[in-house]
């Protein structure tokens, strides 16, 4: 007895492949989150590493790769990374990398510098340096319209003052030779109101040029009829009146110096501005200038037909023995 074949409809059966389909698709989704997890997490550390700068010197004394720091108003705020010469050999090439918070002080008006002891006559600096060891200090500026910069040239010599520092920066000329060094004092009636920053020699060879800077609020005593002269540091003289001896503060007799002063009758000048230019007299008695203590003092000329011998400049002037 056989049995009997069930006619076929044409629709052969077919396994069912949607449950191991969809297991499939969650199984490529786990290693696609992990690769999605690490990317987000590599962005997030190299992010958090900082910027890249590169700061040339003419020496790498006392930086060490992975050690030395960089300090702003002795706050880390970088690190050196790596040291290299560059092509010419003439230079030493820091890669540095500062920190992402402090990636806004970098700009055209920042300057590095290797913080370490110096003793200089006048000037002592970086003493702390010899227990910490040498790092790269910088300065900077707040201006927001200054230019973004990742490459700088460090300076051999720390700046005497901050570009951001109030006050004024004047240029006087001198054709003198004048011994005045950098760092040496700018006096205002035997007070200290600023420093020598600079000196050069111009193209032609005669005339040496001072970079001045002023500190607030002494900056007001400054306008167009202003004097300068440069401070000896003593002087001895005989007259009439006796001997009279003059020595200058130690700062001076070590560095020299500069003074200036507004003549009296002159008082109504204009106003000045940073790059002013002065000149320089040798001493103040080459300064045209009116050194009367009283401000009602008035000046006359007087001819006198006899010799004049014995009497000096600064010889007192006698009514009734008054």
């Amino acid at each position: 007895m056989s049995a009997e074949m069930e006619p076929s409809n044409g629709n052969a059966a077919r396994p069912r492949t949607s449950g191991s389909s969809r297991r499939v698709s969650l199984i490529w989704l786990v290693p696609l989150a992990a690769l999605v997890i690490s990317l987000w997490l590599a962005w997030q550390h190299y992010a958090s590493l900082g910027t890249l700068i590169t700061i040339r010197f003419d020496s790498a004394e006392g930086l060490e790769a992975g050690k030395t720091a960089v300090r702003f108003r002795n706050v880390e705020v970088g690190k050196v990374e790596s040291m290299h010469l560059d092509e010419d050999l003439l230079q030493v090439v820091v890669i540095v990398r500062i920190n992402k918070e402090s990636r806004n002080l970098l700009n055209e008006a920042t300057r590095f510098w290797v913080e370490r002891p110096r003793i200089g006559l006048g000037r002592v600096s970086g003493l702390g340096t010899l227990f910490s060891g040498a790092y790269i200090a910088m300065t900077t500026s707040a201006d927001k319209s200054l230019a973004y910069r990742t490459a700088f040239t460090g300076l051999e010599d720390p700046p005497l003052t901050a570009d951001d520092e109030p006050g004024l920066r004047l240029l006087l000329t001198s054709t003198a030779g004048a011994s005045v060094a950098t760092g040496a004092p700018v006096m205002y009636k035997q007070f200290e109101v600023g420093k020598i920053e600079s000196r050069r020699l111009v193209d032609d060879g005669q005339t040496i040029v001072y970079g001045v800077f002023i500190n607030e609020p002494y900056d007001q005593f400054v306008n167009s009829n202003t004097r300068f002269w440069e401070l000896g540091a003593f002087k001895m003289d005989f007259g009439t009146h006796g001997m009279n001896l003059e020595m200058e503060p130690l700062s001076v007799l070590l560095n020299g110096g500069i003074s200036f002063a507004t003549p009296k009758r002159l008082k109504t000048g204009d106003p000045v501005s940073d790059g002013a230019l002065f000149e320089l007299s040798p001493d103040l008695e080459a300064a045209p200038l009116d050194i009367s203590n009283s401000d009602s003092a008035i000046g006359y000329v007087l001819h006198f037909d006899e010799s004049l011998s014995g009497l000096s400049i600064g010889s007192p002037g006698v009514y009734q023995g008054v």
